[in-house]
């Protein structure tokens, strides 16, 4: 039998984020203010509160480095191929400027659970390809969300392990 990391990468990065205590500067005062944004692992049918970081896309890549049984050692007890994926992160927040802070904070969060990441959930080699600011207004009408003017998408790569049956 074999398992999928899919679900657990998510709780993973929900996990990190959810622990983070996530600072923004205030604008005008130039105080720093502790956010508790709300951390989604996937967008809510009705959309996300307008302070969230979304875990919106978690997906596997075309390029396996395992085939068939070629792969690594995860344990002792089993086999294990290294699975690619790719995660994709919406900041969203009430101003341009805020986003940006939100999306450098969640980044820098990310990057300070980097030996939490690895030893603990078996995440591996985390990069991040994109980072997008906001979308015009209007450019996708299919989620309410995606219309915002204060998003910042960010995606990341990383590989961990699927067990293999022995």
């Amino acid at each position: 039998m074999s398992t999928t990391p899919r679900e657990s990468v998510r709780a993973a990065f929900k996990a990190v984020l959810d622990a983070a205590t996530i600072r923004v500067i205030s604008g005008g005062t130039g105080t720093l203010t502790t956010l508790a944004p709300t951390i989604y692992d996937r967008l809510p049918f009705e959309g996300a509160d307008v302070r969230s970081v979304v875990l919106g896309i978690v997906s596997g890549t075309s390029r396996s480095p395992g085939v068939g049984m070629q792969g690594t050692r995860k344990d002792a007890t089993g086999r294990a191929v290294m699975d690619l994926y790719r995660l994709q992160v919406d900041c969203n927040y009430d101003d341009k400027e805020g986003c940006s802070q939100l999306a450098d904070a969640v980044e820098q969060t990310l990057w300070n659970a980097h030996d939490t990441l690895r030893d603990t959930y078996d995440i591996h080699g985390l990069q991040k390809l994109l980072d997008v600011d906001a979308l015009p207004l209007g450019a996708s009408l299919r989620i309410p969300v995606l219309t915002r003017e204060a998003r910042v998408i960010q995606d990341y790569t990383f590989w961990t392990h699927r067990q293999l049956a022995t």
